[in-house]
């Protein structure tokens, strides 16, 4: 059995849309997590700050790989390249990430916040960006021994940052790491995020998933979001796209079938085709059973009209309609196929006669789906 006659099957036992109920779920599970981030927000989540070094780039000034014994790279007056040394610069942003002013008042001045750099030594240094004004006129930075500097207390509002950019000279087979240290109220631990390698395609899985707790919120949201709609795009496409091209055989069988009678078909037979296009094979084979026999016509269409006098049924509206069990004797009825009285049943017979041709035109042609929905009616 195929999926869309899975579906079909559900939607028959069901009183609404199957599609409708898998979409609802996964809208439920989306609405219970964002309600539970919302209880954690709202009653346990503490705002702290949050500093980050930023490793923008890393690079060496030059990059010598063949030995060549004859060639020299002075600096300051020394032949680095014969020491085994060689110079790089370095950029790194430091960072507010927090929705948390960070106060003069929470640095320690005996702990300032500064970096170092592992075996190397800082040549020179220089601020190349601040992200306003009141940090380029203020920032004051010390450097503290040939490896480290220091920034004095100074007031980094939320999303501020501070750009650096650093000249360094180190050894040839060492690359430089920049280490953050101080100590600032009520941050745990100072981050550092390094930038890939040039030239590579590693993905820096710590810059996908930084930021505080409202930006994971937010991501959480939105990726969920975004689940859905791709969740709901594949059952769509999965369902419309088979459909679809069983939508052209089924307009295919029903030019043939009017080809080979060669006489004009009225409204109600137009109508059936018509339905039998839209719906499958399901509908055509129920159709036949229910004017061949009035007995479970009239039984079938009994309970539904009891139905209705006990409750409004939502399947009646148009939309559920097309999803109804009850939806084959609707339609017998509203279109008056069938005429069903206390006493007696009457049937249109040009309409009982077409629909008994048609099934079995049909199961000439696809006699296995024929077959599997008369099975599916026991």
């Amino acid at each position: 059995m195929g999926f869309n006659d899975i579906l079909r099957n559900l939607d028959q036992k069901y009183p609404s849309s199957f599609l409708g109920l898998v979409v609802g779920i996964i809208a439920l599970m989306v609405g219970i997590i964002i309600g539970f981030l919302g209880i954690y927000l709202t009653l346990f989540y503490e705002k702290k700050p949050e500093i980050l070094f930023d490793v923008i780039s890393n690079y060496r000034v030059y990059d010598i790989r063949e030995n060549i014994g004859s060639l020299q790279i002075s600096f300051e007056g020394e032949n680095i390249k014969e020491k085994g040394l060689t110079l790089s610069l370095i950029t790194i942003r430091i960072a507010n990430t927090s929705r948390v002013d960070i106060l003069k008042t929470f640095f320690d001045e005996k702990d300032p916040l500064g970096l170092e750099i592992n075996s190397s030594r800082i040549i020179k240094y220089d601020v190349i960006a601040t992200s306003n004004q009141y940090l380029n006129d203020t920032l004051k930075i010390t450097q503290n021994n040939d490896n480290s500097l220091a920034l004095a207390p100074i007031i980094i509002e939320s999303d501020q940052f501070i750009t650096l950019k650093l000249l360094v000279i180190h050894p040839e087979k060492l690359t430089p790491k920049i280490t953050p240290f101080g100590k600032v109220a009520g941050v745990k631990q100072i981050k550092v995020q390094e930038e890939p390698q040039s030239g590579t395609l590693i993905l820096n899985w710590s810059r996908a998933y930084s930021g505080d707790v409202i930006i994971q919120v937010i991501r959480i949201v939105i990726y969920g979001f975004g689940l859905v709609i791709l969740v709901i795009s594949i059952i769509i496409s999965h369902i419309t796209i088979p459909e679809l091209l069983e939508t052209r055989k089924r307009k295919k069988y029903v030019k043939a079938f009017k080809k080979a009678n060669k006489r004009d078909f009225s409204n109600n037979e137009d109508l059936i085709f018509k339905t039998y296009i839209n719906r499958g094979e399901f509908f055509i084979v129920k159709l036949e059973r229910l004017l061949e026999d009035k007995n479970l016509l009239k039984v079938q269409s009994s309970n539904v009209q009891s139905n209705k006098e006990d409750f409004r049924d939502i399947t009646e509206m148009p939309f559920f309609d097309h999803f109804s069990p009850n939806y084959i004797i609707n339609f017998i009825l509203n279109h008056r196929i069938a005429t069903i009285t206390d006493s007696d049943v009457v049937c249109d017979p040009n309409s009982v006669n077409t629909v008994k041709e048609f099934v079995m035109f049909l199961s000439a042609h696809i006699p296995d789906q024929i077959e599997l929905e008369r099975k599916a009616l026991h």
